[in-house]
């Protein structure tokens, strides 16, 4: 490859400080619901208490985690973003990895329960091995979409797309 070592380096803190960024404004306020939907209603209906949510900021942060991890590929290239100074190139990263500041922009809550709910669901074992249809539950998740777009736009904006040049 003719992408140089320390731009690759640098490519992939990149990629590691918008992690921690978007966990960061993910993590405002942790998990008030039940995980499962079903486990809930039928709690419920069945005159029992709601249970608590057992998400905590662990499963967030290696759900985003794997999330990043899915298209983090030794090979890609570093873009200078149309910088052309040699010594002051700013490194960003492309719209394949997901947690890129125009796709945390343009986020919808669809798209990031889309994106998260596997990862996180996987983590815990349905109590029962035939409920294959639970799903996970993602609270707040309009606020929590709405502040991943404010951290990508305002990257974009103010940033030039780089997390590490803030």
């Amino acid at each position: 490859s003719n992408v140089s070592f320390s731009k690759l380096q640098e490519q992939k803190m990149e990629r590691v400080a918008l992690y921690v960024l978007t966990l960061d404004a993910m993590n405002f306020c942790f998990w008030p619901t039940s995980l499962f939907e079903e486990e809930k209603e039928k709690n419920t209906k069945e005159g029992g208490e709601e249970e608590d949510n057992p998400l905590e900021y662990e499963h967030l942060a290696i759900a985003l985690r794997i999330l990043a991890e899915i298209d983090d590929d030794p090979d890609f290239n570093a873009s200078n973003n149309g910088n052309d100074n040699e010594n002051n190139s700013i490194i960003t990263c492309d719209e394949t990895f997901a947690l890129s500041p125009k796709n945390l922009s343009t986020l919808t809550p669809s798209k990031l329960k889309t994106l998260l709910t596997p990862h996180l669901t996987a983590q815990f074992t349905p109590k029962e091995e035939n409920n294959t249809n639970s799903t996970c539950t993602i609270p707040l998740l309009q606020e929590r979409t709405r502040l991943l777009n404010e951290l990508g736009s305002n990257l974009i904006q103010y940033h030039n797309g780089s997390a590490l040049h803030m």
